[in-house]
Order: C-alpha cells, then sequence, then structure tokens
C-alpha cells in the first residue's frame, strides 16, 4: 500500500507566515515614508527659513511641562508594553507554527558549541 506522507508538500505555512510579517512591514515602512514626505505642515525654524526663504526674527522657544512629561513617560511605557507583546507573540508563533521553543534552543546552543 503507498505510505502517507508524514508532512505536506504545499502550502509552506511557515514561509507564508514569514513573508506576510516581512511584507507587511515593508507596507507600513513605505507608508510611514510617503506620508511624512508629503506633510507640507511648517513644525521648526528650518521649515519656516525655507518657506520664507530669510530666517525668521523671532522664534518661540520650547517650554516643557510636567503635562509632557508624563505624556512622553506614558508613550515610553506603550512602546515597551508594544514591544514586549511583539516580542512574546513572535515567540508564540515560532512555538506553534514552526518548532517547540525547547527544541530551538537546543539546536541554537548546540550550533553555538555550548
Amino acid at each position: 500500500p503507498p505510505l502517507v506522507p508524514e508532512k505536506p508538500i504545499s502550502p509552506n505555512i511557515p514561509l507564508v507566515m514569514a513573508l506576510g510579517v516581512l511584507l507587511s512591514l515593508a507596507a507600513a515602512l513605505g507608508l510611514a515614508m510617503f506620508l511624512d514626505q508629503t506633510d507640507d505642515s511648517v513644525r521648526s525654524r528650518l521649515d519656516l527659513s525655507q518657506l520664507l526663504t530669510v530666517p525668521p526674527l523671532a522664534v518661540v522657544p520650547w517650554i516643557e511641562t510636567d503635562d509632557d512629561r508624563n505624556a512622553q513617560r506614558s508613550g515610553r511605557r506603550t512602546w515597551l508594553a508594544s514591544s514586549l507583546g511583539g516580542l512574546v507573540a513572535l515567540l508564540l508563533l515560532v512555538h506553534f507554527m514552526w518548532r517547540p521553543l525547547d527544541v530551538v534552543w537546543q539546536v541554537l546552543l548546540r550550533r553555538l558549541g555550548i
């Protein structure tokens, strides 16, 4: 009797997932760069001098308040939490879609010669 294959030949799910992640990151980066290049708002002294072709007479200094500091701290915490969440999601994807993490760890240690 014919042998039943142990692994499917196609589709290669981990490869499709990795390509999807890479392409979505590239698309997001491209969109961010496009939006930055097409933004014509005036945000700094340099933008103003390029717009008027002469330097400005005065510049209002930035005064940092407690609310600004708190917002910056909150943004850092949000970035840290989302980075940790992304790392956990990546590890879960590796564990369930490719190989268990203990096997990946042992292979890595073997390749490093430890």
